[in-house]
């Protein structure tokens, strides 16, 4: 399977793997997002100790891991099968010692489900890395990565964990942003390509599943509806594996991919009466990263925010609630081409709330970091603005910041009609009604995003400068 970008982070392993120091780093992100494909990359021919943690006992997991170490070393003297972890990491210490001018790599990949065998590992690690402080071997290099995010953060990185002083780098690998994600279909349309990342996301488990060379819908058709293909139930199998089977944790993901984003509507929406009902609930999504808490742009480094709404964090997570997890009936009866249908006819509404926001947003760091737009225009803070007002709610899609003012403000369409002068209107009239928030400088930039071009008009308004607009079409947000 072909590897795209993460050439930074295989520039910071290159770092680790090139110090004359011991290293210790950490390497964490969700489940899928390609942790482990990273370190493969990284580590092509380079002799490397590589043990995948499993839910196995400690005794089949040291079994395993002695096994490893024997391929690894096979000149190495072992009494037998490792009696404890601390032994096997003792050991991998004595190796880089006997072995001065070799990199002695080791890659522990899950740390946590190793942690669920022996809750001390963490522990040990710190016990052991403490251990060789003064002959600590400069050769030897570790790798410790995890998906459980919550977990990894606590026992590795926070001031609470054993291994906080003791880690020398960490990396959180993150989702492809989109236009990396769209090296796995060069084939598609810009169009297209934002279609896609509206189902699949950034997940680099999920887009692998794609066949470049078909049509958009035929690829939903076989790797997400037929049931048997690898995603046709994968956010399920993520709460199974990260969560107890509580019932209730679904049912929050299929309310908020319904469009219910307040603690309140999301409570109702499953059966409870107040918002605090399912707010610890709330905040257990959040820590898997399934869903985020979001607040206006303005209100970013506030704590609490009357305001704060509560997204899917995944986008095939999203798409897979809103649509797969209701068309099962027809799933189960083979009728592909019915539930097709169906999922087409709420698409585009679905990519205009819960994608293309992200992809002009996404797109706006990316070209004002290369220096694509206007060199006077610099930003500090992304993201939207809202504010409900007795049942109604006035937003704006992009918003810009630069030192506490908005410098830029945009809206978004993912219509199959061109934008005219009423949308630039409307974003005009959003503004005046978010000025007292957002504290527009004199003239911000004002941007419009359309999946269907613009009028004849519009374009030749925005031909003056000092109108201050940007229109972007799908292909612009690619090069």
């Amino acid at each position: 399977m072909a590897f795209y970008n993460r050439q930074h982070e295989l520039e910071d392993i290159a770092h680790v793997l090139g110090s004359s120091r011991a290293e210790l780093a950490i390497v964490y992100g969700r489940r899928g997002v390609g942790k482990s494909a990273l370190l493969v990359e990284a580590l092509a021919g380079r002799p490397h100790l590589y043990y995948q943690a499993t839910t196995r006992a400690l005794p089949q997991q040291l079994e395993d891991l002695t096994a490893a170490f024997r391929a690894f070393a096979p000149e190495a003297v072992l009494p037998g099968v490792f009696p404890s972890f601390e032994t096997a990491l003792n050991a991998l210490g004595q190796l880089a010692r006997s072995h001065p001018g070799t990199p002695i790599v080791l890659v522990i990949d899950e740390l946590p489900y190793l942690a669920q065998a022996d809750p001390a590992v963490a522990t040990i690690f710190q016990r052991w890395w403490d251990g060789m402080r003064r002959e600590r071997p400069s050769n030897l290099k570790v790798f410790l990565l995890g998906s459980l995010v919550s977990w990894m953060e606590e026992q590795t990185l926070s001031g609470r964990g054993p291994l906080h002083n003791r880690r020398t780098g960490q990396i959180k690998l993150e989702p492809l942003p989109y236009a990396e994600a769209a090296l796995f279909y060069p084939r598609y349309t810009s169009q297209e390509r934002i279609a896609a990342y509206a189902i699949w996301g950034g997940m680099p488990s999920y887009a692998e599943e794609v066949d470049p060379e078909r049509g958009l819908w035929d690829n939903v058709r076989d790797a997400v509806l037929r049931p048997g293909a690898r995603l046709a139930d994968e956010p399920q199998w993520l709460r199974f594996a990260d969560l107890r089977n509580d019932a209730l944790y679904s049912s929050i993901l299929r309310a908020i991919a319904l469009g219910n984003c307040r603690p309140s509507t999301i409570a109702e929406a499953v059966g409870r009466q107040r918002g605090d009902e399912v707010a610890f609930y709330l905040e257990r999504l959040c820590d898997l990263r399934l869903v985020q808490r979001v607040v206006p742009v303005h209100q970013a480094r506030q704590l609490r925010s009357h305001q704060s709404l509560y997204l899917l964090a995944d986008h095939y997570v999203a798409f897979w609630y809103r649509f797969v997890d209701r068309l099962r009936h027809l799933l189960a009866m083979r009728r592909f081409d019915e539930a097709l249908e169906r999922i087409q006819d709420d698409f585009d509404q679905y990519v205009s709330q819960y994608a293309l926001e992200d992809v002009c947003r996404q797109f706006l760091w990316r070209a004002c970091a290369l220096d694509r737009l206007s060199p006077a225009l610099s930003l500090d803070a992304l993201g939207s603005w809202w504010v409900a007002r007795k049942g109604e709610q006035d937003q704006i899609d992009v918003v810009a910041m630069r030192d506490g003012h908005a410098v830029l403000v945009g809206e978004c369409k993912w219509s199959r009609q061109p934008m005219d002068r009423r949308d630039l209107a409307e974003l005009d009239a959003a503004l005046r009604k978010a000025a007292p928030d957002l504290d527009p400088i004199d003239r911000p930039w004002r941007a419009l995003f359309s999946r269907s071009g613009f009028t004849d008009d519009l374009r030749a308004l925005a031909g003056n400068q000092e109108e201050r607009l940007w229109l972007f079409t799908a292909d612009d947000l690619y090069w």
